[in-house]
């Protein structure tokens, strides 16, 4: 079999997953190769675990903000205590282990196929080497003068802009989830909140994902831009946005309707307490007129969410409210 290069998101100390994931993809040491985005530590369970992976299994990385966060308090370079899950994390490291997330890169090139790895991202126009260090770890969006910016609601998402010829394989942003762009794919899709950890498979460019046995850290809530309105064409965006009932992470998924309004759904089925996509990141049904669930075939029309069709006709998806804000944003409120 072809060796496969398999880029990880953010696996934050979910070492069961990982193991998981890498089972379902009858991953071979030795032979395939695996590549993480960073944030190996930081709101799992095991993080040190993670890293005592991929350093004894001689795997790639490169350095996440929660793994800088460990090694600068480590250094003197942030003093200010831990939060309780990263001193755990800190405390359960060995020598090695310091020393292979200290030496490990920002950026890591993988020329073969044509793909750089980064953590959170970078600004277009600057080469490589002159990205900022601060940006490449933490930033989400650009803002309208063109830098770079950790907060989603100060501009629009960096991998919008970016041309290539590279594609960049990035994670960090785990509120916006998946991302699919011409030239960058962000693999952040919350695992330590409960939702999935993805991996890029090359070269085929697939997608696999494997659902978090648990929810680990609480995922935030509050206003959260989206995106322009024409940018909901021609599929729904999938955003984590605050908790289930059972503390799972909240997938909304934001569409326009055929007259162009947006809408906002739960992406859980009526019928049964699954994702309407069952993981497979397909959304809707293949004339793209209605949300289909994956799990049974119920269609739910986009402008109400009413199932149609299935088990559950006569149901409705549970709608969610948002609105536009003065920039042409779709908006979802607390």
């Amino acid at each position: 079999m072809t060796a496969r290069t398999v880029i990880v998101g953010d696996i934050h100390g979910c070492l069961a997953e990982l193991r998981a994931l890498l089972g379902d993809l009858r991953f071979e040491p030795g032979h395939d190769r695996l590549v993480s985005v960073g944030d190996l530590v930081g709101k799992g369970p095991d993080g040190a675990g993670v890293v005592r992976f991929f350093r004894e299994g001689g795997h790639l990385a490169v350095l996440g903000n929660h793994d800088d966060r460990l090694l600068a308090w480590r250094t003197g370079r942030d003093p200010r205590p831990l939060a309780e899950r990263h001193a755990a994390h800190a405390a359960a490291l060995s020598e090695a282990d310091w020393a292979w997330l200290a030496a490990l890169p920002l950026s890591l090139e993988l020329p073969e196929l044509g793909v750089v790895v980064v953590h959170a991202g970078l600004v277009p126009g600057v080469p490589l080497a002159a990205q900022r260090r601060k940006d490449v770890l933490t930033m989400r969006t650009l803002r309208a003068d063109g830098t770079a910016s950790p907060r989603l609601e100060d501009g629009v998402p960096w991998a919008s802009r970016w041309r290539g010829p590279e594609r960049v394989v990035f994670g960090h942003d785990a509120i916006t989830g998946l991302q699919r762009w011409p030239h960058a794919i962000g693999l952040d899709t919350g695992c330590c909140y409960g939702g999935h950890l993805s991996a890029l498979v090359l070269p085929e460019h697939r997608v696999v994902q494997r659902r978090a046995h648990a929810t680990h850290a609480a995922a935030a809530r509050g206003p959260l831009r989206v995106c322009r309105l024409e940018d909901l064409r021609p599929r729904p965006r999938a955003v984590i946005w605050g908790r289930l009932a059972n503390g799972r992470p909240r997938e909304v998924l934001v569409l326009a309707t055929p007259d162009g309004e947006p809408r906002a759904y739960v992406n859980e089925c009526q019928h049964l307490p699954v994702p309407l996509d069952g993981g497979s990141r397909e959304f809707m049904n293949r004339a793209g007129t209605h949300l289909m669930c994956g799990t049974h075939g119920a269609l739910y029309r986009l402008e109400d969410g009413y199932c149609t069709e299935g088990p559950c006709e006569g149901g409705s998806l549970e709608r969610l409210p948002l609105r536009i804000d003065a920039d042409g944003w779709v908006v979802l409120d607390a």
